[in-house]
């Protein structure tokens, strides 16, 4: 073995870790990404953000009527708010559980939205949220449905989600 073969092992075993958790990631999407055990499938999308402590609150389960997936309440159980900037440039504020309800009553999303809940921002005019159906969207700050996008069905895809609604309009 010569000098740099332990760096050019690293090297190979970060790449394939990036390939694995990729792969991951793709087969979620086609999957409709929700893990039946309501584990979350680790993105290399959430590297660069900030998030809180673990959340030790009362059970949440449900927001204004809409059941809380599987996938969110464990992330959200691990991360509990969240704040940062996609590959692609997007500022995303995820809410903590404890601010969901109040962040809803305030936009008065009930109203506006029934059946949905906004659980972030990117602090330049869109929410994002969750539909009854358990999807991710995005919606302009105006809050009409008619302009509301389907983008995920996993919170752990959402940056990715994201970016590529971004890139197709």
């Amino acid at each position: 073995l010569n000098a740099e073969a332990p760096l050019q092992l690293a090297f190979v075993a970060v790449r394939i870790m990036h390939a694995l958790c990729a792969t991951r990631i793709t087969l979620a999407k086609r999957c409709g990404a929700d893990d039946a055990d309501g584990g979350f499938i680790y993105s290399l999308m959430w590297d660069d953000f900030s998030f809180n402590p673990p959340y030790e609150g009362e059970k949440i389960t449900k927001i204004n009527g809409v059941k809380l997936p599987k996938n969110y309440l464990a992330f959200m159980k691990q991360h509990n708010r969240g704040e940062g900037e996609t590959a692609g440039g997007t500022w995303l504020v995820l809410y903590s559980l404890e601010e969901l309800q109040g962040e809803n009553d305030d936009y008065e999303i009930p109203e506006f939205l029934p059946d949905h809940i906004i659980i972030g921002d990117n602090g330049g005019g869109e929410f994002f949220g969750i539909n009854k159906k358990g999807e991710y969207f995005i919606v302009p700050e105006i809050i009409d449905k008619e302009n509301l996008s389907v983008l995920c069905k996993d919170i752990n895809i959402l940056p990715e989600a994201i970016d590529k609604f971004w890139e197709d309009i």
